[in-house]
């Protein structure tokens, strides 16, 4: 089973680094994930610090890069379009089944 797995991330991420030049992970915090104990498992499992170690690597053989984005970046709160950035979520403030946020700056509509 561990071979399994093992040879999947393998393809994976080599699958990644060969068709993205650039390659961004996010800084999870799998410590405090793992304190929930029903997901504790299946995080564990899942080898979040191996997909990053093999994609260092191997974008660095493809001739990429990998960046790493701060577990604290307010990606929610930022346009895609413009950079602008909202104090608070903007689909929160109207309703919590909000699928859509409009940004005032450019009229941009992101999903959530």
């Amino acid at each position: 089973m561990a071979n399994l797995r093992r040879d999947g991330l393998h393809k994976l991420t080599t699958r990644l680094a060969r068709e993205y030049g650039t390659g961004v992970v996010e800084d999870l915090n799998v410590t405090g994930m793992l304190a929930n104990q029903r997901l504790a498992r299946h995080i564990a499992d899942a080898g979040f610090a191996e997909i990053r170690r093999q994609l260092a690597y191997k974008t660095e053989w493809n001739g990429g890069r990998l960046l790493v984005a701060d577990r604290w970046y307010p990606s929610s709160k930022t346009c895609s379009g413009c950079g602008a950035a909202k104090p608070s979520r903007p689909f929160l403030s109207a309703s919590i089944t909000a699928r859509h946020a409009v940004w005032s700056s450019t009229g941009t509509v992101t999903p959530r």
